[in-house]
């Protein structure tokens, strides 16, 4: 009967209060859906379309002020426009497991005091018309897992969002607030690309984005979360991580920090110092040859644990981390198992609790490296295969996946990271040398102009002495001349009579 798909749920209450009815219309027994109605109970005609409710319909008689709605697993395909503003005291709504293909916020009447909301595994679920929820001052948990949602909401007074397995890319705000109560952000099983909108989220916790299409990840965003206990990145498609520029990140409250199953080859030690404070820090399961760690973690205060296992390692690396962990026997290392003896890659070697390579062979694989990112990215249907005889101007074989050995593949990706990996350390060492011959042309620059402005000074000084001199010798020379002028002035001149000379007389 449809009874048993449609339960029946009537709850005791008194007769003077006012009741509301919530009634059920299915599709016949076994298939269709299901959609309600909510009417109020409180007068005699109410009471009585109430008592004529057709066999095969069910309905829930709730008291007026009923704080907890489970209408879960009903196969509700839709909710009527305002359809629980009659239930202002409502304080938990449970519409998980139905058939809801979109959900509107204005349902839910904006005086209410509703602090859950759980919309959970209603498969079909792609829409929620997100605003109204703004206008709800209660709120604090928002369940959306299992949805097809693309788009995700937090509001001002939201503190837990669950949204495990969407198909999400953004998450959004309301533009008008700048303060936000989340702290806890459960993402995982989404589609996200990038880390935007994540960093306004200041008091969050716990953050899961594990099984995303994360290819990159600033630690800075995360730079003002200072009650951070958990970030979760394991299995996603990390290349590379970094820290931006910025003020100095502390985490005092940093549990762990996971990055397992991603493809990270290199993790040099500036790219880390985001997580510098972590207690426990997963790096399993990784493409890692080179990491510039084992220094810098004598430096990391709290670190606890550290995971190390199936990579990629250099013995040389793995020897140097060994030995630096060492230093710190506090630190709990989980490396490959030791049972069986031998590594379970081809070609490596065991080096105390990791397996490492001795030597490797470099060849040029560009080509495999562009390939594999974009295989694992799922966008080809074939891809190209370079050999390790293979050298410049020798085509590569096509070759589509069916026939592709997963080994062969495997280690040639393998290879190729290394040669990556070597080849950006050694051009970040080029870039530093140019940088401190750039730092030493630009002093001798500097040197050079200061050498011409204090010669050219020096002349100016001795110009201006000299001119000073002839200037004093002048003023004296006319003052002689003045002074001879006067004296003339004041004589009188005669001629002898017997030698024609004129005299001077004063």
């Amino acid at each position: 009967m449809m009874l048993r798909t449609c339960l029946v749920l009537l709850c005791i209450v008194s007769v003077s209060r006012a009741q509301h009815t919530i009634r059920f219309a299915c599709t016949a027994p076994g298939s269709g859906s299901c959609t309600l109605s909510v009417v109020a109970t409180g007068s005699p005609q109410d009471r009585a379309a109430t008592s004529s409710v057709k066999p095969g319909d069910a309905a829930i008689v709730l008291p007026a002020k009923v704080l907890t709605l489970d209408l879960s697993n009903r196969r509700l395909k839709q909710l009527p426009v305002n359809a629980f503003h009659q239930l202002l005291p409502l304080e938990q709504l449970l519409l998980q497991g139905n058939e809801l293909q979109q959900f509107d916020g204005a349902t839910v009447a904006p005086a209410s005091s509703l602090k859950l909301l759980n919309i959970s595994t209603n498969g079909a679920l792609s829409e929620v018309r997100w605003e109204p929820l703004s206008d709800l001052r209660s709120l604090e948990t928002v369940d959306l897992t299992g949805n097809r949602l693309e788009r995700l909401f937090v509001t001002r007074t939201m503190k837990v969002l669950r949204a495990r397995a969407n198909r999400a890319t953004t998450i959004e705000t309301d533009p008008n607030n700048f303060l936000f109560a989340l702290e806890r952000a459960e993402l995982a099983g989404n589609a996200f690309r990038d880390l935007a909108g994540l960093g306004r989220f200041a008091r969050l916790t716990h953050l899961d984005l594990s099984n995303n299409r994360l290819e990159t990840v600033d630690f800075g965003t995360f730079r003002h979360m200072r009650s951070l206990t958990e970030l979760l990145l394991r299995s996603n498609r990390l290349f590379t991580v970094e820290t931006g520029p910025g003020p100095s990140i502390d985490h005092p409250l940093l549990d762990v920090v996971d990055l397992t199953g991603n493809y990270l080859t290199a993790l040099p030690s500036a790219n880390v110092t985001g997580i510098a404070s972590v207690q426990r820090l997963h790096l399993e399961g990784n493409g890692l040859v080179q990491v510039e760690l084992h220094e810098e973690l004598l430096n990391w205060p709290r670190l606890k644990s550290i995971t190390l296992a199936r990579n990629d390692w250099s013995c040389e690396v793995a020897e140097r981390l060994l030995a630096a962990l060492a230093k710190r026997p506090t630190i709990a290392i989980a490396g490959d198992a030791a049972e069986p003896a031998k590594c379970s890659q081809p070609g490596q070697v065991r080096r105390g609790k990791l397996c490492c390579r001795v030597a490797r062979e470099q060849y040029l694989v560009d080509r495999l490296i562009h390939t594999r990112k974009e295989l694992y990215l799922g966008k080809l249907d074939a891809f190209e295969e370079v050999g390790p005889t293979a050298g410049p101007g020798v085509t590569p074989e096509v070759v589509g996946l069916a026939s592709v050995q997963p080994d062969t593949l495997k280690e040639a990706m393998r290879q190729a990271l290394f040669i990556i990996s070597k080849q950006r350390l050694e051009k970040k060492e080029l870039e530093a040398t140019n940088q401190q011959l750039t730092r030493t042309l630009e002093q001798e620059r500097t040197k050079n102009r200061q050498n011409l402005e204090e010669a050219a000074n020096g002349k100016t000084s001795a110009t201006t002495d000299q001119r000073g001199e002839l200037q004093t010798a002048l003023e004296r020379a006319q003052a002689e001349v003045k002074s001879l002028k006067a004296q003339l002035a004041r004589c009188t001149s005669s001629v002898h009579s017997r030698t024609g000379q004129t005299v001077i007389v004063q």
